[in-house]
């Protein structure tokens, strides 16, 4: 009767060297994907803050600056947007309304910047 050993010859022994490299190579570049990802959603949140606190300010300071009878309220708030690192896209005044649009660029190739939209006006009782 033939003893074996337990671990000779295996048929796997000979056909698995360096599949340790190629494990550590694929969690290497999964890591390296998650953390892409994350790093691309921060900057992505980042801008969408920066953006929504540039129009809010920018809207409020021209809001301010047309009810103490500023002849040009938007520019007030090319001021505010831009002191906040945003660049003013859009300003309009409706009725006693100031609707302000910002944008700030991001970093990210297919996403070259964030908009958002803010108003700034009495509130009817």
């Amino acid at each position: 009767m033939d003893k074996h050993k337990p671990h000779d010859n295996r048929w796997y022994a000979v056909h698995d060297a360096g599949s340790g490299t190629i494990q550590a190579a694929a969690l290497v570049c999964c890591i390296g994907v998650v953390l892409t990802i994350c790093l691309t959603l921060g900057a992505i949140l980042l801008a969408k803050a920066k953006a929504q606190t540039a129009s809010d300010s920018a809207a409020l300071v021209a809001a301010q600056a047309w009810y103490e009878g500023d002849a040009d309220p938007c520019e007030q708030a090319r001021r505010a947007s831009s002191a906040n690192d945003a660049v003013l896209v859009s300003c309009s005044i409706e009725k006693d309304d100031i609707m302000v649009t910002a944008e700030v660029a991001v970093s990210i190739p297919l996403l070259p910047s964030i908009t958002y939209e803010s108003r700034a006006g009495p509130q009817e009782c």
